[in-house]
């Protein structure tokens, strides 16, 4: 939204506020506190919900701080010019986030999945071995790097931090579009206590979850966690009577020690697991009368059209992804300064052993990809110095040091008429090194105007070697290319910074302008099907202006930001399917356009009733060398989450509603089969809690209406090997139909 608006909007809504509020000193950036179990047994719930009838107090509207650390230190939200959402415990219980793809029901920003998350509409995926993501993802400190293609799940959090725009000055080399931060809760040494949970929902889902905190002394405490949940089932493959949705089963250890009063210790280790024994991952929404295909689905049971969500493979799908890992942290506070160390070792893997391409069990024609494998080893060293906050402003100098191992291959399959096998199979190796300094200061050149100025150095070195075997039994692989060997190797050296101003136009009114230099490291195609693909894929430059407008109300309890944005990545990384092939290849587009702005607001709007939400409006154009710029309509997203609390005798109750709304043009409006999206889904929520505020009981449930949601529709790419160039599948996520649960939690 244009900054001009946003100020014109800001100043007339202070001015109705200030009608209904009386003065009272001004309060930090602000968030609800939770109606309903938090997820740490320290947290607070409902207000004055431990107080008997007698005793009650009125609703507290005084809210704890929304604090991120963007800047590498803990700031609050309405004080940093920067934009950022913060989704809290409260909201992801509500709207069901249990996993980082999750978070697009509550940031309207963000899209996309796995190494294709995007924010801001700036994202792509990439089928690259070497190839990252332009989304970060960061826990407790920690970067996934090339392994945030399957993040751990979100459980036993404190907050999730989306940090909108380029971030790679503090960040590194894969936040070119932003980063998503990952908070976990921390063990403490002021009580033991605990939390669990147990929820059971329709569609064959449920879970239970725990935390325990564990004091050990003044000096020491630990918490562990974890927890079982199974996603709702949407797609049946009738001939194994097989179906999907995710199971995922989470752990965390965590412990933080005081030695001293000047040092503070915390070791971590994790593991989430998700798998999928069933269904298919795509199934047939239109095909053409008459064809081989139809014949064939009709004969296994399947009824095609809009609302399809039956399978018809041999076997259904199978895949299991696993993110494992360690770090240790050490913080020691001399005198005003923190000196910070951050060590990690993870690991991630996929691992896919049925995938049937084809879609239907015929033996003839029919194709598979599977065995599939990836297998990521990070290790990573961050060191880095904060100053204290001066009345002349603070800094963060500090190196970053991250290593990534790859291991992948895949088998593929083909059997045409009469009965003849094509096949090859293919491995691959990579690793990438990087190394880099990074700083970041802030200077107040007076009480109101302050200046940012940051930068990095880094070094990058990418390596591929891959190899390819025709399939035993085969006469001809289904990919030529994938028999001949790739070995290449890139290093890089670069730079991006940071700058920007902020303007305090009064106590509650920030102003401010940022201009960002990015860099998204290079990658090395394994798979090279034509003489025009690249074997190196460049590394990605964005450019960003960003102007923000940051507002409080009603006393610091409401915040209302505003923010308009410009990017240019130069060599863009995109991934095409190259026809003749089948084969999926990362490349550069000369340059990439992405333009929009962004409303969001948060708060107690009243004693009782809280609210998050936003809008954003986002356009893209991409500029490809064979056939110039092309472009589309802006994607509108907007999300609402409300909560409101009241009495019912010594009871707390509460009864809430989420709203997502997404209309997403068609990616190419002059392909017969390219998909446009448009959809508001609503969730509804309602429940109560003891009056001690150990026990409650919530109702929940998604998508209310019960409206028929895919997550994509897409032409099928094996139309012609089927005999069906009309044929379009669709995709799915848990919400695509109603989901209705049940959960009992207790703390203690």
């Amino acid at each position: 939204m244009p900054l001009a608006a946003g100020l014109a909007l800001s100043a007339i809504t202070q001015a109705v506020l200030a009608q209904a509020v009386t003065p009272a000193p001004s309060a930090p950036a602000v968030v609800p506190a939770p109606e309903s179990a938090a997820s740490s047994p320290e947290s607070s719930v409902a207000p004055a919900a431990a107080a008997p009838a007698a005793k009650r107090a009125a609703p507290s509207t005084q809210l704890d701080a929304v604090v991120i650390v963007a800047n590498k230190r803990e700031e609050r939200l309405q004080e940093v010019p920067a934009s950022a959402a913060v989704v809290q415990p409260q909201q992801l219980d509500q709207q069901r986030v249990v996993s980082v793809e999750d978070l697009q029901r509550a940031v309207p920003t963000m899209q996309g999945s796995g190494n294709g998350l995007s924010i801001r509409g700036y994202g792509a995926t990439s089928f690259s071995p070497t190839a990252e993501g332009a989304v970060g993802v960061v826990v407790d400190g920690v970067s996934m790097g090339g392994s945030s293609e399957t993040p751990p799940n979100l459980f036993d959090v404190e907050r999730v931090e989306v940090l909108e725009g380029s971030q790679g000055t503090l960040f590194g080399k894969n936040a070119s579009a932003g980063v998503v931060n990952i908070v976990t809760v921390a063990p403490n040494m002021k009580s033991f206590g605990g939390v669990a949970r147990i929820e059971g929902r329709t569609r064959s889902s449920g879970g239970a979850q725990f935390a325990l905190n564990v004091p050990a002394s003044e000096q020491l405490a630990f918490r562990i966690s974890g927890g079982l949940v199974q996603d709702p089932r949407v797609v049946h493959n009738i001939p194994d009577d097989s179906w999907d949705g995710t199971q995922r089963q989470n752990a965390r250890a965590r412990m933080r020690w005081l030695p001293t009063t000047d040092v503070r210790v915390d070791l971590s280790v994790d593991n989430s697991v998700n798998k999928i024994k069933g269904g298919t991952p795509t199934v047939f929404y239109k095909t053409t009368p008459g064809s081989p295909l139809t014949a064939a689905l009709a004969a296994c049971g399947v009824t095609v059209g809009e609302e399809n969500t039956q399978g018809c493979a041999s076997e259904g799908y199978k895949r299991k992804d696993e993110s494992r890992g360690a770090s240790g942290q050490v913080d020691w506070f001399l005198g005003d300064y923190t000196l910070t160390s951050i060590t990690a070792i993870r690991r991630a893997s996929t691992e896919t052993t049925s995938n049937e391409l084809d879609g239907i069990n015929v033996p003839v024609p029919s194709a598979t990809q599977a065995p599939l494998f990836k297998d990521f080893k990070n290790t990573s060293q961050e060191f880095r110095v904060a100053s204290p906050d001066f009345e002349a402003g603070n800094f963060v100098l500090g190196a970053f040091y991250y290593n990534q191992d790859i291991d992948g291959g895949s088998e593929r399959k083909i059997v045409v008429p009469p009965g003849l096998t094509l096949g090859d199979t293919k491995q691959q190796t990579g690793s990438t090194r990087s190394l880099a300094l990074f700083g970041q200061g802030l200077y107040r050149a007076t009480q109101d105007l302050s200046f940012t100025l940051g930068a990095r150095l880094g070094h990058e070195r990418v390596s591929t070697t891959a190899s390819g075997a025709l399939l035993p039994g085969a006469i001809a692989p289904v990919i030529a290319a994938n028999l001949n060997p790739v070995n290449a190797e890139l290093t890089d050296t670069y730079y991006s910074y940071k700058t920007g101003a902020q303007y305090q136009l009064t106590k509650d009114n920030m102003v401010y302008a940022l201009y960002t230099r990015g860099y998204k490291g290079p990658a090395i195609n394994d798979v090279i099907p034509s003489p025009d693909t690249p074997v190196i894929v460049q590394p990605e430059i964005p450019k960003t202006w960003e102007l923000g407008l940051k507002n409080q109300f009603l006393n610091g309890r409401v915040g209302l930001n505003f923010t308009a944005y410009h990017t240019k990545a130069e060599n863009y990384q995109t991934t095409v399917l190259d026809p003749i092939t089948l084969s999926f290849v990362s490349g550069n587009a000369p340059s990439a356009t992405f333009k929009g702005g962004s409303v969001s607001f948060y708060g107690r709007v009243t004693p009782d009733l809280m609210l998050n939400g936003g809008l954003s409006r986002m356009t893209t154009e991409t500029e490809r060398a064979s056939i110039g710029a092309t472009g589309s309509e802006p994607t509108i997203r907007a999300t609402l989450a409300a909560t409101y609390g009241f009495w019912v005798s010594d009871f707390r109750a509460s009864v809430g509603t989420d709203v997502t709304y997404e209309d997403r043009p068609a990616d190419d409006p002059s392909a017969p089969l390219s998909w446009a999206h448009k959809a508001t889904i609503v969730g509804a929520q309602a429940g109560f809690r003891s009056p001690d505020g150990n026990w409650g009981l919530t109702l929940n449930v998604r998508n209310l209406f019960n409206k028929f949601d895919p997550a994509g529709r897409s032409g099928y790419f094996l139309g012609q090997f089927v005999g069906d160039t009309g044929a379009a599948f669709q995709t799915f996520k848990p919400e695509s139909l109603r989901v209705i649960g049940l959960t009992l939690d207790a703390k203690f």
